[in-house]
């Protein structure tokens, strides 16, 4: 599995060079771009767990004002591997009485809770 993000880092001029310094010694992140107060960095991770433990590092680095997940693939997702398309397409397709289908939401606590309450 693998998990592939670009990052936006925000900072101001005066910290660019030395916070681009830093983001490059962290371990599977590469800085792309790097431009007046912007840092533009790749995460590739094996996990979603690691970059997310990656994103918040780089989130209390000294200069960082802002950090924004700008692009985000991961193929822990990727259920092709895992499901038979067929057998599910299959099932979906099949006619059935609508009182065999079971709804187990939560409609009518969204709904109520739109309710204007009475006094």
């Amino acid at each position: 599995m693998e998990t592939i993000s670009s990052v936006i880092v925000r900072t101001k001029e005066d910290y660019l060079e030395s916070l681009a310094s830093e983001l490059e010694k962290i371990e599977n992140l590469e800085v792309g771009i790097k431009e007046k107060d912007t840092i533009i960095i790749l995460l590739t991770t094996k996990t979603t767990e690691e970059q997310i433990a990656i994103f918040q590092k780089v989130q209390g680095l000294k200069g960082v004002m802002d950090i924004q997940m700008h692009y985000s693939y991961s193929d822990e997702l990727d259920l092709s591997d895992n499901v038979d398309f067929k057998d599910v397409l299959e099932d979906i397709n099949q006619e059935k009485d609508a009182k065999s289908i079971s709804y187990s939401g939560h409609m009518h606590k969204v709904t109520d809770s739109k309710k204007p309450k009475r006094s």
